[in-house]
């Protein structure tokens, strides 16, 4: 999955969350084990680290000063 974008006015209705889902499950079927989530939005920040815990890498300034990219490397 390149990119996962919820329209603001969707977003908290579980959209996200089934999407990842369905993703985890295709990829299981196919026997891949893990998978690289990555995200510059602060919001999705916050969801991922609920969701994922603590992201695998942090690249500071990435998208610009104080603008942090974050890696996940999620287990399935």
């Amino acid at each position: 999955m390149g990119s996962l974008f919820i329209s603001p006015k969707y977003q908290g209705n579980g959209i996200g969350s089934t999407l990842i889902e369905e993703m985890i499950s295709y990829l299981e079927k196919r026997g891949i084990k893990e998978f690289c989530l990555d995200s510059g939005y602060k919001d999705a920040q916050k969801r991922w680290c609920r969701k994922f815990g603590n992201p695998y890498k942090i690249v500071k300034d990435y998208w610009g000063p104080g603008i942090d990219n974050m890696v996940w490397l999620c287990k399935i």
